[in-house]
C-alpha cells in the first residue's frame, strides 16, 4: 500500500513477538505488528493504517468506508477466513525451515513456541485441514475467476481486496518456497503486478526517533462526530476478539460506528492516543 500511494515514510525495525521495547511503550500493550505511529498518535491494525493512506494519498479505495461494499465484504473475507485458512494449511515442515532460515535456532524455538501458544488462546475455531485446502482452493480459483475480465480484482486498478489478497499469497509463497500457484496463471500474473508497486520511499529510523517524535507532539484534535457517545471519557480495555487478544487500558476520548480512540497517560511520552477498528475488536469498561 504504502508503494501504491508512492509514501515517504520512516521503518522502525521491531522484534517478530513480544517483548516489543519500540511498540509495547507506545501501544500500551497491543502485541500485533505493524502499527503506525504519527507523532503521539498510534494506528492499530491494517485497516486504520489503510483508512490513515487513504486519506493522506487520496486513494479512496484504500478505505473500508469509501471502498464499496463488495469489496470491503471481500476484503474482510480474506482477512479473517481465508487468512486462517492459509495459516493452517501452510505445509508445516516448510513453515519450520522458513523461520529457522529467518532466525537464530535459539529465537525460532521461542517464536514457534509464541506462536503456539497464540493458537491456543485464539477463539476462531479452526476448519481442519481438508476444509481449509478447499476453502483456499476456492479462494483461488475465484480470483482467477475475477482477474479474467481485469487486472485487478474488482476493476483496472487496485483496491483494499487486492492488498488484503496480495498478502495471503505473499504468506504462502513464503511458506512454500517462493513457487508460484499450478494453474492459475492470471493470478501468479496479478501477484507480479501487485509486487512492482514495491513498498514506497523508506528510510530507516531507530527506536530513539519513534520515541522521540511520541514526546515532542501531542495527539492531534478529535473530530466532533467521535465524542457524542455516553462512553467518551470513561475507563476501558480494548482487545482482539480473535486471537493475540492482549488488551490496552485507557480513557476512551473517540468513538464512532468504526473506530474507538484510548487516551494512555504516560511518564515518558505524556498524552498518547491509540486508535482500533472495531471490527475484530471488543470494548469493556472498568
Amino acid at each position: 500500500m504504502f508503494g501504491y500511494c508512492d509514501a515517504q515514510w520512516q521503518s522502525v525495525i521491531s522484534p517478530a513477538m513480544p517483548p516489543r521495547s519500540i511498540v509495547d511503550p507506545l501501544a500500551g500493550g497491543y502485541r500485533r505488528i505493524p502499527v503506525i505511529q504519527i507523532g503521539a498518535d498510534i494506528f492499530c491494525d491494517t485497516k486504520l493504517i489503510a483508512n490513515e493512506l487513504a486519506t493522506a494519498y487520496n486513494k479512496p479505495e484504500l478505505a473500508f468506508e469509501t471502498c464499496g461494499k463488495d469489496v470491503a465484504e471481500y476484503s474482510n473475507y480474506i482477512d479473517t477466513a481465508v487468512f486462517m485458512a492459509a495459516v493452517q494449511t501452510a505445509t508445516p515442515l516448510k513453515a519450520i525451515a522458513t523461520v529457522f532460515k529467518l532466525f537464530s535456532p535459539l529465537y525460532a524455538i521461542k517464536f514457534i513456541k509464541d506462536r503456539t501458544a497464540v493458537r491456543k488462546t485464539s477463539s476462531v475455531k479452526p476448519l481442519g485441514r481438508k476444509p481449509a485446502l478447499k476453502l483456499i482452493a476456492d479462494h483461488y480459483a475465484d480470483m482467477e475467476s475475477k482477474l479474467a475480465e481485469n487486472d485487478f480484482l474488482f476493476a483496472n486498478s487496485p483496491s483494499i481486496a487486492d492488498f488484503s489478497a496480495y498478502h495471503n499469497l505473499w504468506f504462502k509463497n513464503l511458506s512454500n518456497g517462493g513457487k508460484p500457484l499450478e494453474g492459475q496463471q492470471k493470478v501468479n500474473a496479478w501477484f507480479n503486478r501487485m509486487s512492482k508497486f514495491g513498498h514506497g520511499q523508506r528510510t530507516g529510523a531507530t527506536k530513539k526517533n519513534a520515541f522521540e517524535s511520541a514526546k515532542n507532539q501531542t495527539p492531534r484534535d478529535i473530530p466532533e462526530n467521535l465524542l457524542t457517545t455516553e462512553n467518551i471519557g470513561l475507563k476501558v480495555e480494548i482487545k482482539p476478539s480473535d486471537y493475540a487478544k492482549d488488551s490496552v487500558v485507557g480513557v476512551l476520548v473517540g468513538e464512532n460506528q468504526s473506530c474507538w480512540i484510548l487516551a494512555r497517560e504516560t511518564t515518558e511520552f505524556g498524552t498518547l492516543h491509540v486508535h482500533f477498528p472495531r471490527q475484530g475488536f471488543e470494548i469493556r469498561l472498568l
